[in-house]
C-alpha cells in the first residue's frame, strides 16, 4: 500500500496533534478554552457563618468577591476543572495545606461554571492558582506545585 499526499497530511497532523497533548500535560496543566456560562450553573449559596471558619471554600462569581477581594487574610484561589488530571492531582495536595492553615484561605473556583472569573483573571491554562493579599494579586503559579511550595505561599505573606 502506498501513501498518497493526503494520508502523509492525515499521519503529519496526527502526529502534531498527539504531540501537543503530551506537551500540555507533561507541563501539568490542561488547556482550557473559555465556555457560555449558564444561568443554572452560575447560582451559588451565600457563605454561612459556618463556612467563615473554613480554610478550603468553593466561589463562583455570586461569591467571589466576599471570599478573595475583601479577605484580610491570604487567599490562594485555585482555577479547576473536573475533568482536568492535573487539577485532580493537584486536589488532594491544595486538601492537605488548607488542612494545615491557622491563616488564610483556599479558594476553589471552577472554570466550567464559572468561565467569566476565568476569563477575568486570564486563566488559560488549568490548574492555575493566583494568591491574593489584601484583594490584589500578589502572584501567579500554573499546574502542579508541591505542597511544600503551597504552603510557603501563605507562611511568607503574614
Amino acid at each position: 500500500m502506498s501513501l498518497n499526499g493526503t494520508n502523509w497530511l492525515l499521519i503529519v497532523l496526527t502526529v502534531v496533534l498527539v504531540g501537543l497533548v503530551v506537551y500540555s500535560s507533561s507541563r501539568g496543566t490542561c488547556p482550557w478554552s473559555q465556555a457560555v456560562e449558564s444561568p443554572a450553573s452560575a447560582a451559588a449559596t451565600a457563605p454561612t457563618p459556618a463556612d467563615e471558619d473554613a480554610r478550603l471554600v468553593y466561589a463562583d462569581q455570586s461569591n467571589f468577591e466576599h471570599w478573595v477581594l475583601r479577605a484580610q487574610e491570604p487567599v490562594l484561589v485555585d482555577f479547576y476543572a473536573d475533568w482536568c488530571g492535573p487539577c485532580q492531582r493537584l486536589s488532594p495536595i491544595l486538601d492537605r495545606v488548607a488542612e494545615q492553615l491557622t491563616s488564610g484561605r483556599i479558594v476553589k473556583v471552577n472554570v466550567d461554571d464559572s468561565p467569566g472569573l476565568a476569563a477575568q483573571y486570564r486563566v488559560q491554562s488549568i490548574p492555575t492558582m493566583l494568591l491574593f493579599v489584601g484583594g490584589q494579586e500578589v502572584q501567579r503559579l500554573k499546574g502542579i506545585r508541591s505542597e511544600a511550595e503551597l504552603a510557603d505561599l501563605f507562611t511568607t505573606q503574614r
